[in-house]
């Protein structure tokens, strides 16, 4: 019986001790909300480069893709895709065009040129400008010469700082580096999150 006991009582105090590195936890981890805007990293600068100079092209006459306007509080979701993630672009393209406070750059090589659009909010970058961004950014797959780049959204604003970046997992066909992402299915509600804060900015 007092082997019992103590085992309980051991249990108990355990609990207790969890309990508390819990509570400990997550007091550490509430921030306000102005903690991503202030600790979000700034793109590097090659990278800044080239984003601005689709920028240039494709949205010149969008007020909130210029950096001046960086206030409006606009997001541009960036999805870089290999070869079988391209074919989501279809998919993703009805999702961004569903919110007027988005826009999107679809990178990846040989996109099919029947996807382009007149929209002012899509835009698609496959040339050779395609690489040395993935390349920049880090983002160039590893398996097969490093072609293509992984799959993956970075969420930018108009200063050029990283709101959001998590990999794609479209099928289960992946290598082990890409064992976590963020799936098609969930990709809808993350794009309305981010709409609906612009909106609130």
């Amino acid at each position: 019986m007092k082997r019992k006991l103590s085992t309980i009582f051991d249990a108990s105090i355990a609990l207790d001790i969890i309990g508390s590195k819990r509570e400990n936890l997550n007091k550490a981890q509430r921030r306000p909300s102005s903690y991503v805007l202030e600790n979000a990293p700034i793109l590097k600068h090659n990278a800044a480069l080239i984003i601005n100079s689709i920028w240039e092209r494709k949205f010149a006459n969008e007020m909130f893709m210029h950096i001046d306007m960086a206030d409006a509080g606009k997001f541009v979701f960036m999805f870089f895709l290999d070869a079988q993630g391209k074919e989501q672009i279809g998919a993703i393209r009805e999702m961004i065009l569903l919110f007027t406070e988005t826009a999107a750059i679809f990178v990846s090589l040989s996109i099919n040129t029947s996807l382009e659009e007149d929209s002012s909010s899509i835009a698609y970058l496959d040339s050779s400008e395609c690489k040395l961004l993935a390349r920049e950014l880090c983002l160039l797959d590893p398996v097969g010469g490093g072609n293509y780049p992984l799959n993956y959204l970075m969420i930018i604003d108009p200063h050029l700082l990283v709101r959001y970046q998590v990999p794609l997992k479209f099928s289960h066909c992946y290598g082990a580096y890409q064992k976590f992402g963020l799936q098609l299915p969930h990709l809808l509600g993350l794009i309305e999150e981010y709409s609906s804060f612009a909106t609130t900015t």
